[in-house]
């Protein structure tokens, strides 16, 4: 088998690369191929160039590096590992962070400093996908290192033991890495065929060891751009790593034309982020109208920052352009997902007025909700204003009493008390449920409460069922924190 380096100047040279390599491997129409890119991103970008270019994708298998990792593993591992929720090692280190505080071992890190648990989480990460152990790593200590390197040391050592039987991320990796995968399993996962690896341009050990074992049993072809450019140190490193693992470099110095003629770097400046979304939805609908390049041709770029996705997200809809978003669409932006997150801060924080208003007047809410009334937003908000309701469940409930017994003594219509009387019903069984939600002894029995909460408030309507359900999927994966979190010690 050939594990082979494909090393090209520019970007339209590796596409016309892809193509060459996919014409040499491919024997037949029918046979399949695997193409491992980058990002999610990337899979859409090389599906849709390669059915322009070559017709049907049908035969191509799409990879990232995780997906690969995950289909090796299903075919080859018996081991068993327990699911657990995005970010349980994020409790699970701060769990570990507090245990050694208590008992004095911590010399620098603090986990009740803003954002210092995620960044020990993300360095865990780091230290298992790059494949060392914690033996290796206290080793490798010496007295005069700074304190904070101390502390990951014996945080890693920690974690390590605790998170093995858990399946995350890195551990998908170390399954498919396992020694009891054999090649045959390797071989079935990739249906006997090529893998070619392009907009990869980085990778930690884990992925390069992943990429070395599969080239164990098929022929891989790893695109890499690496121009003669200090810029592009990072490339030539990467494909460094993939020499030492084996590798041999085929390097083609050819440029096969210009990348494009209008490969023009433009700047502005904008006075604000609103601004400069507006600026960029401007400058998308002019290369799509006067250039003709296709919305799904174009990306964005920009800073990580969700703050900014969202608002160039909302800004690109507006003006009717079709908007994929590598990191996906967050709950919060449909209406039943703002409903869940509503119901979930008012029942676990002190209620303030303006949210129990939100929630009520939600179009995801239920035709009726607890204890079985239809609700009526509009009066609500008027009779929640009239009564100078603010915050705290007993404040607001008290303020809304007084407020029935005036309409009453000013012997208002009964329609407006009525409506008074239902809303004080349902902000009861509001203060109730907050109650019974908070007095729940383990992760298990909240995240079953709050679907049971869910499925009482929110509607069930055909055109949102994945919304829903990727909620409800939320919800119980939270009740996996047990497992997690009684492992910490």
């Amino acid at each position: 088998m050939s594990f082979t380096i494909e090393t090209v100047p520019t970007l339209l040279s590796a596409e016309k690369k892809l193509l060459t390599l996919l014409a040499v491997e491919q024997k037949h129409p029918s046979q399949r191929l695997n193409l491992l890119v980058g990002s999610n991103l990337q899979r859409l970008y090389f599906r849709r160039l390669l059915a322009a270019q070559s017709g049907a994708t049908a035969n191509l298998r799409f990879y990232t590096p995780v997906d690969l990792a995950m289909a090796i593993r299903e075919i080859g591992t018996t081991l068993s590992r327990h699911s657990t929720p995005d970010g349980a090692e994020i409790l699970l280190i701060d769990e570990i962070m507090q245990n050694i505080r208590n008992k004095g071992m911590l010399r620098r890190l603090d986990p009740e400093v803003k954002g210092i648990t995620e960044a020990v989480a993300s360095t865990m990460t780091d230290l298992r996908e790059a494949n060392i152990s914690p033996n290796e790593f206290l080793a490798s200590l010496r007295p005069e290192d700074d304190g904070k390197i101390h502390d990951l040391a014996y945080i890693y050592e920690k974690f390590t033991r605790k998170i093995e039987g858990y399946l995350d991320r890195t551990a998908l990796y170390e399954d498919a890495l396992s020694p009891e995968v054999t090649d045959s399993i390797v071989h079935d996962a990739l249906g006997g065929s090529a893998l070619i690896v392009i907009g990869l341009y980085d990778a930690p050990t884990v992925q390069l060891e992943l990429l070395r074992r599969c080239a164990d049993v098929v022929n891989v072809y790893v695109v890499v751009v690496a121009p003669a450019d200090p810029d592009f140190s990072f490339a030539r490193q990467f494909v460094r790593n993939l020499i030492s693992r084996g590798a041999s470099e085929n390097i083609s110095e050819e440029d096969h034309g210009k990348e494009s003629s209008e490969n023009i770097v433009r700047y502005f400046n904008a006075p604000s982020r609103i601004a400069e979304a507006e600026e960029i939805v401007r400058r998308v609908l002019t290369l799509a109208r006067d250039e003709a390049v296709p919305f799904n041709a174009m990306a964005i770029l920009h800073r990580l920052d969700k703050t900014a996705d969202d608002l160039l997200a909302a800004t690109l809809q507006r003006a009717g352009i079709p908007v994929y978003r590598s990191a996906g669409h967050s709950i919060q932006n449909h209406a039943t997902g703002n409903a869940a997150l509503a119901l979930l801060k008012i029942l676990c924080c002190e209620p303030q007025r303006h949210e129990l208003m939100e929630f009520l007047a939600n179009p995801a809410l239920s035709e009726k909700i607890p204890p079985g009334i239809k609700p009526t937003p509009a009066l609500w908000e008027r009779h929640s204003k009239k009564a100078g309701m603010v915050q705290g469940w007993e404040r607001i409930l008290l303020q809304l009493k007084e407020h029935i017994n005036q309409l009453k003594r000013a012997e208002q219509s009964k329609h407006a008390i009525s409506t008074a009387e239902n809303f004080q019903e349902v902000l009861h069984e509001l203060q109730r449920m907050s109650g019974e939600i908070t007095n729940q002894e383990n992760w298990e029995a909240y995240s079953a409460c709050f679907i049971n909460l869910l499925d009482e408030y929110l509607t069930d309507e055909e055109q949102t069922p994945n919304v829903i359900n990727s909620i409800r999927q939320h919800v119980r994966a939270i009740g996996k924190l047990d497992i997690v979190m009684s492992s910490a010690d």
